[in-house]
């Protein structure tokens, strides 16, 4: 970031992506993850668009940056779902997920 800090935002969605994929890998795919990867990059869409000055307008209620912590909000409740359906036996450790 100090050195190239206009690269701050492809280096964040690289790594994001890399992790997904290696939870993908290790736990496998299932339908949260692939949802929960589907709406990050819907998140990460409005993230930039409101970078690029696309979705940032003062008057509006369509803001790109409350769009991006929406949807990443929403991505990380199915990356949670992903953990209790990819496993779980784990589930019991934190307690269960209500609904």
């Amino acid at each position: 970031q100090y050195v190239l800090p206009g690269t701050r935002r492809w280096l964040f969605g690289a790594l994001i992506a890399l992790g997904l994929l290696a939870e993908a890998r290790a736990r496998g795919w299932s339908r949260p993850l692939v949802s929960g990867l589907l709406v990050l990059a819907a998140a990460y869409a409005a993230w930039l668009a409101d970078d690029r000055q696309w979705l940032c307008d003062p008057t509006s209620w369509l803001q790109g940056h409350a769009i991006w912590h929406l949807l990443g909000a929403l991505a990380g409740f199915m990356l949670a779902e992903h953990y209790r359906v990819a496993d779980p036996g784990t589930a019991e450790i934190a307690g269960p997920v209500r609904r």
